[in-house]
């Protein structure tokens, strides 16, 4: 060795030259070869997963198709209108008041029933075409996620975001339905790419934000996250100004146009009594922030604990009884997860370097932090939103699944990004124990992903379910019932299951009590309602379940001296007393059967400011 070193130092120099180029360019064959080796992996497992993500979309609704809420046949209505007339106009299901059996899409961004518009133009049916879509979504969304997190942390790290997000059961349970969901998560994350992958396109990032707006009003998040991010990077404060400007602009130019052919649209009335009349500024005048006391922000806010409990803690959340003790078991895990994230991106110290030696990085540790950082920001941005809008705009908002779900997607890549780093130089036993927690979680997490993955090939979900599509109270409406106009406390299922148009009775005033009983009646509401109810020749289909958003059928009935004048095993009829009786078909169940729940439809409703 000795001799070997004398040699090479007494070599000439070009000899000492070429040594150390061939060195060089071995050393460098070898980064590249690891460099595309990890690259090629990426791409495997983001086509992998992204495949299977597909896969696992379309299996969830192969048997009864995808489930149907009040928002998916606003979406469905849409879209069929916009493919066949060319104007987005929905089935009233909401609002009782109407003659038409078509208005103006106002409560809704138009992007979500423009993408389930273009199978309908191609001849596919709105519900096939929606399977489609949401797999399509689900792909993207998983496939986008598995890359960004590989160019940050590495292959291996890649390949455990994507499955963590394809056994996550708030995600994968979106998939269910015919909703917006499945769009935002894939613009979100592609939003997210477009911000760490290139910062200096301000404009793309912006654009892809307002897609995200045009699908979710709760796409604001990522228009403001966008807008703060370029205000963020280096430069001076002109150049800040102008990308903030490229950013944001795509978005504002977006929403002003929805509201500008919003109000052109409803006209000078319907502005004012839309949902969301194309102009936010009454809305906001509306609901006044009067609605931020009452406790009602507070169980709003005990929802979210209660979702990120369910969260991060499956199985463990239903069997702990204790709302204190599953509460400190939360804030635990939800600071160790913190902890992660913190000293995974941070600049390592040199005795962590000392110590990591031997253990290369296999990412790109200021990609990381980019990346970490952009997930943070989108993940406050979307927070901040939720909790202006139902402290100032919709006092019906409740931060479930569904709603924080977009959180989950955003903060699960930040921490598996975050993760190799932070194992790095680690210790036993702080490694074990993560690495059970991971472990445990995916487990916990399949096994209530699997169990609600075959209730939904075999059953159904919400009024496509097996029970629903045998219920009487539908069979009637399908038949004696295209005698009458029909109204009822979940007009969806009617109008999904049984063909017809149908309404929904009025709404309740107050926001909805966490128990389910009935709500308040307005008496002023109850006799237009009972006046309309008369002249239209209307009955009620009133279902056993409990709408919170909807008045009780029952409290009805007894305000309008309302007759039944047929009973079934799910639900009743109910008449104005001045209609004449109608003789009952062989399907109905005596007037005073007992009752036997079939299954009490899932209540659709959601926020306008959070779709």
């Amino acid at each position: 060795m000795r001799a070997a070193d004398n040699l090479h130092r007494d070599s000439p120099l070009h000899a000492r030259g070429a040594h150390a180029l061939t060195r060089s360019l071995f050393a460098a064959s070898l980064i590249v070869r690891s460099t595309h080796a990890g690259r090629s992996a990426g791409l495997a497992a983001a086509a992998m997963l992204g495949t299977l993500g597909s896969a696992l979309a379309l299996a969830l609704t192969t048997n009864s198709g995808p489930g149907i809420l009040t928002d998916s046949v606003a979406y469905i209505g849409a879209a069929e209108s916009l493919a066949r007339t060319g104007s987005l106009r929905v089935p009233p299901l909401l609002d009782w008041q109407p003659t038409d059996s078509l208005v103006t899409l106002a409560g809704f961004p138009p992007g979500t029933s423009a993408l389930l518009a273009l199978p309908v133009l191609l001849g596919a049916s709105p519900l096939g075409g929606a399977r489609v879509l949401a797999a399509l979504a689900a792909f993207v969304t998983v496939a986008v996620a598995v890359l960004l997190v590989t160019r940050s942390s590495g292959a291996g790290a890649g390949a455990l975001a994507g499955v963590m997000l394809l056994v996550a059961p708030a995600v994968v349970a979106q998939h269910l339905y015919v909703h917006s969901e499945p769009f935002f998560f894939a613009l979100l994350v592609v939003t997210l790419a477009a911000m760490t992958l290139a910062p200096d396109r301000a404009l793309l990032a912006g654009s892809l934000a307002a897609a995200a707006l045009l699908v979710r009003f709760a796409g604001g998040a990522a228009a403001a996250a966008v807008v703060f991010w370029q205000l963020a990077r280096a430069g001076t404060w002109p150049e800040r100004a102008r990308r903030a400007a490229l950013a944001g602009g795509p978005s504002v130019l977006a929403l002003t146009l929805w509201m500008m052919r919003t109000r052109r649209a409803l006209g000078a009335n319907g502005v004012a009594a839309s949902e969301f009349g194309g102009d936010a500024f009454p809305t906001l005048l509306r609901g006044g922030v009067g609605r931020l006391y009452g406790g009602a922000a507070v169980s709003a806010l005990r929802d979210g604990w209660d979702t990120l409990a369910d969260w991060l803690l499956p199985v463990v959340a239903v069997r702990v009884p204790s709302g204190t003790h599953r509460g400190l078991v939360l804030a635990v895990v939800l600071a160790a997860i913190a902890g992660v994230v913190w000293q995974g991106t941070r600049r390592p110290s040199p005795a962590s370097l000392r110590a990591r030696r031997g253990a290369p990085d296999p990412g790109d540790p200021p990609f990381r932090a980019r990346l970490v950082g952009a997930c943070a920001l989108l993940s406050v941005c979307y927070v901040a939103l939720l909790l202006w809008s139902r402290l100032l705009v919709d006092a019906w908002l409740t931060f479930d699944a569904r709603i924080l779900s977009p959180v989950m997607v955003v903060a699960t890549i930040a921490f598996v990004a975050a993760l190799p780093a932070w194992w790095r130089g680690r210790g036993l036993l702080p490694r074990g124990v993560v690495a059970i927690g991971v472990t445990a979680w995916v487990v916990l997490s399949l096994g209530i992903t699997a169990a609600m993955a075959r209730r939904a090939a075999n059953e159904g979900v919400a009024s496509t379910r097996a029970e629903m599509r045998r219920s009487p109270l539908v069979r009637w409406a399908r038949t004696d019932g295209k005698r009458y106009r029909l109204f009822s406390n979940f007009p969806e299922v009617l109008h999904v299951l049984a063909r017809v148009d149908a309404r929904g009775l009025p709404w309740t005033l107050d926001p909805p009590s966490r128990l389910m009983a009935p709500q308040q009646l307005d008496p002023v509401a109850a006799r237009a309602f009972g006046d309309t109810l008369v002249r239209r020749g209307g009955v009620i289909v009133a279902f056993d379940a409990v709408n919170l958003y909807m008045v009780s059928p029952d409290s009805l009935a007894r305000a309008l001296s309302l007759r039944r004048i047929a009973r079934f095993a799910d639900g009743s009829v109910w008449a104005p007393a001045t209609m004449s009786a109608r003789a009952t078909s062989a399907n109905e169940a005596p007037i005073f059967a007992t009752p036997a729940s079939l299954g009490a439809p899932d209540v659709g409703t959601a926020s306008s400011t959070a779709r």
